[in-house]
């Protein structure tokens, strides 16, 4: 997938879209078109959650803490994953080296040379490995847009909030409704925008 964006009047729209349908080479069933703000969202929340854990986290990056070791690398952990909430894209380019989207997860791989960088340890003796998170998610797809859906079927984090004039506009479509089916318009009206009471 690659990074691309869409303008809308003075909005900037960033997602990430198969490479093969961005040139037009692939179906629009088969691409996959994923909003950035709601991939990048989820994926902060996992490593800000490895980071709330520093005990477990030097155990995964086969760390031996000591007496004085462990105050300053909590203090740092406790830095990376507030930055991490604050939806810092330059922090999680730094701390992810590879990203994959499945049916049922997302698995982020993070080099733990690199965390250990960032934690102010230095990566000298240590083994550089990879560590993997798996987040269990599912991707559901609305035609050409896929969204990614936490297990308990709540949107994933940085999934767009209701836009509050849909809203409305359901709201008064519903009541529109209501009185046409009690008798309350005469279908003639409808030809008539103005003709239209304001249910709300």
């Amino acid at each position: 997938m690659v990074a691309a964006h869409a303008c809308k009047g003075n909005v900037r729209y960033r997602y990430y879209v198969s490479r093969a349908l961005q040139h037009g080479s692939a179906d629009e069933r088969a691409g996959i078109r994923l909003p950035a703000k709601e991939i990048e969202a989820a994926v902060a929340e996992q490593v800000a959650e490895l980071f709330d854990n520093p005990i477990v986290l030097a155990a995964r990056m086969q760390i031996t803490l000591t007496a004085t070791s462990i105050a300053r690398i909590s203090e740092r952990c406790a830095e990376i994953a507030r930055a991490m909430r604050q939806r810092s894209r330059r922090n999680l380019s730094e701390l992810v080296a590879q990203l994959r989207v499945l049916e049922g997860s997302v698995e982020i791989d993070m080099s733990t040379a690199h965390l250990a960088e960032q934690l102010g340890m230095g990566s000298d003796g240590l083994p550089d490995t990879v560590l993997t998170l798996i987040a269990p998610m599912r991707l559901t797809r609305t035609w050409r847009a896929v969204r990614l859906i936490s297990t308990d079927g709540s949107a994933a984090a940085g999934a767009a909030a209701a836009d509050p004039t849909l809203v409305r506009l359901i709201v008064r479509a519903r009541k529109w409704w209501s009185m046409l089916a009690e008798g309350q318009l005469d279908v003639t009206s409808w030809l008539d925008r103005r003709a239209l009471p304001s249910p709300i």
